[in-house]
């Protein structure tokens, strides 16, 4: 049965992002987070958008992590904090408006026009983030807070672009939403069975069952 929310979730920005060396240290680093909007429509596969780049393919881009999203409710929590950002400040290829990471869970799946798309796994935060927004202390900040968006795997292909909206097709059962997630996997007081929840959930993305394995074991 469809389960609908009580608004439908719409992608008010959409970015894609091209390869380049940032400044990290005394070194220099490839990344792709420095995301440009784009009214295009843009083809999407079940390893990413068409358009878009990974300057670390190991722990970004494929069939987990095809498209990162980040939510327009969430940049309210920066601004309140006196730091307010823009659309692509996540390096997220859609900034999605009438969602939060209170009510996502892992595993919701989504109709966007011809596309089926999967929540898959929390964004993880890292150092680049910080570059990108000149803010070194957002990388912990999101995952102390769980604001960190999120991945979506695609489980059909197809097109999408800014004002599109997000069908509620299937609301996964027994999940976490991903604010939930995020809270086990930097919380300092997390439990063993907590841990195993988590671990249990099946649209869980591999990597981060992976991680939690090795913490298990």
């Amino acid at each position: 049965m469809e389960k609908k929310l009580e608004s439908m979730p719409k992608i008010i920005s959409f970015h894609v992002g091209k390869t380049i060396m940032i400044k990290h240290g005394k070194k220099e680093v490839p990344s792709a987070i420095f995301k440009q909007p784009s009214n295009n429509r843009h083809w999407i596969s079940k390893l990413g958008v068409q358009g878009d780049e990974q300057g670390d393919t190991v722990h970004h881009g494929g069939a987990d992590k095809a498209i990162c999203v980040y939510l327009q409710e969430s940049y309210k929590v920066w601004e309140a904090l006196g730091r307010p950002l823009t659309a692509g400040a996540f390096g997220e290829n859609m900034t999605i408006s009438g969602l939060t990471e209170e009510t996502v869970a892992i595993g919701d799946t989504f109709r966007i026009g011809t596309m089926v798309v999967q929540v898959s796994q929390p964004r993880q935060p890292c150092f680049k983030l910080g570059i990108r927004n000149e803010w070194p202390e957002l990388v912990q900040l999101s995952k102390n807070n769980g604001y960190t968006g999120y991945y979506m795997r695609v489980l059909e292909e197809g097109e999408a672009s800014v004002d599109m909206e997000l069908e509620l097709i299937e609301k996964a059962e027994h999940s976490l939403s991903i604010k939930e997630a995020n809270h086990i996997m930097y919380g300092a007081n997390s439990t063993l069975e907590q841990w195993k929840k988590l671990a249990s959930i099946p649209e869980l993305a591999d990597a981060w069952k992976s991680s939690i394995h090795k913490k298990l074991t």
